[in-house]
């Protein structure tokens, strides 16, 4: 089995092949499957693997002894699946050659240093009372409640009912392990509560790392955050409000793509809004963002894929004008060639999960099939 090119690679693939249990436990290259993942897709099969490691199962095994398997790292120089490796979870029952001796004993071997409780947490969770507080349509607000299903239980940070709909605010400062994220996710979905992750909008870097990417990419590119400006529109308007940092593409001539957050006040509607929904309207937003741009920084290639388009002349046509322009060699990653309406179907392919990116992907292929299909 032959392995991609990967110079910029993690150092630490002593995993070499896994078996790939959502395809019927078929042996993969390593570096072939995590080496095409963008920062989104990482955080989305990182979240897969974790749910599957909740109900007792796997989506990867080792190549060498079966054992399960995880997504370790994401932290390198590029954020994306080239900084990452397969790892073994640290209480394995069988010995392996391949075993990196990590000690890492959930997804994403985040620590909380003793930060979860620091005044800065404490400050932020009375803050966010105090803004809760000014809403006549949130009640029932307590720090630290206990909410049990049996034997099993949960204190979140702070707990509210909006409308009569129970909700649980989670304080995050700290990055967090991925299963712990997963963990609570599913005990409040079980509690029938709506779980919201809030953060401060001050700590950039903690933005930059895994563990936050697990939590932002599954809401497509959008995570709150907390600070007084909260306090003072919450005040003013008697309603609850929060900051969302959303992230927005960035297209710089010739053709560099990168990703810079938006910030803004947001009120019940879009806070409360269900988690699918609140998924969607970001890929959407983010995808429509990078058509407007790529249009804009791009006219002479538009036009090129339209005009082949209109006088059938073939998708190898379109593609022989776009790369006389030097416009498809500056990407840094090969995006699908389309008709520019097809463009916001790009923000389902990055961000997208599942199903979702499958028909994101194959509405990109079936736009392209039909500019070939005149030839």
């Amino acid at each position: 089995m032959t392995t991609l090119p990967s110079t910029l690679s993690s150092p630490n693939r002593t995993i070499k092949e896994v078996r790939d249990m959502r395809l019927g436990g078929i042996l993969v290259n390593a570096a072939n499957l995590l080496d095409g993942l963008t920062t989104a897709s990482l955080s989305t099969l990182r979240h897969d693997v974790g749910e599957e490691r909740a109900q007792n199962d796997a989506a990867f095994r080792c190549g060498q002894c079966n054992e399960p398997v995880y997504i370790n790292g994401g932290e390198g120089l590029t954020g994306d699946g080239r900084s990452t490796h397969f790892s073994h979870y640290a209480k394995g029952d069988t010995e392996c050659a391949w075993r990196s001796g990590d000690k890492t004993y959930s997804q994403g071997g985040c620590q909380y240093d003793g930060l979860q409780e620091g005044l800065e947490h404490q400050l932020k969770k009375q803050m966010l009372v105090d803004v809760l507080r000014y809403d006549p349509n949130i009640t029932g607000i307590e720090l630290e409640k206990r909410h049990a299903i049996g034997p099993r239980w949960r204190r979140p940070d702070v707990s509210a009912s909006y409308n009569g709909q129970p909700v649980a605010f989670e304080l995050q400062l700290a990055r967090l392990p991925l299963q712990t994220m997963i963990e609570r996710e599913a005990f409040y979905r079980e509690a029938g509560m709506m779980l919201i992750w809030v953060t401060t909008p001050s700590n950039v870097y903690n933005l930059g790392t895994q563990s936050f990417r697990d939590l932002y990419f599954q809401a497509g590119g959008r995570i709150f955050a907390i600070d007084a400006t909260c306090l003072d529109r919450s005040r003013a308007t008697s309603q609850f409000h929060l900051v969302e940092l959303s992230l927005k593409p960035w297209v710089r001539a010739p053709y560099a793509l990168f990703n810079r957050w938006s910030r803004s006040l947001v009120g019940p509607d879009v806070i409360f809004m269900p988690q699918d929904e609140r998924h969607a309207e970001g890929i959407g937003r983010y995808g429509q963002s990078l058509s407007q741009q790529v249009s804009a920084q791009a006219p002479g290639s538009v036009v090129a894929i339209n005009d082949c388009t209109k006088h059938k002349k073939g998708l190898a046509c379109c593609r022989d004008r776009l790369e006389r322009a030097g416009a498809t060699s500056r990407w840094p990653r090969p995006l699908p060639v389309t008709c520019c309406r097809h463009l916001p179907s790009l923000g389902n392919v990055a961000f997208g999960r599942g199903a979702q990116r499958r028909r994101a992907a194959d509405a990109c292929h079936e736009a392209a099939g039909r500019c070939s299909s005149h030839g």
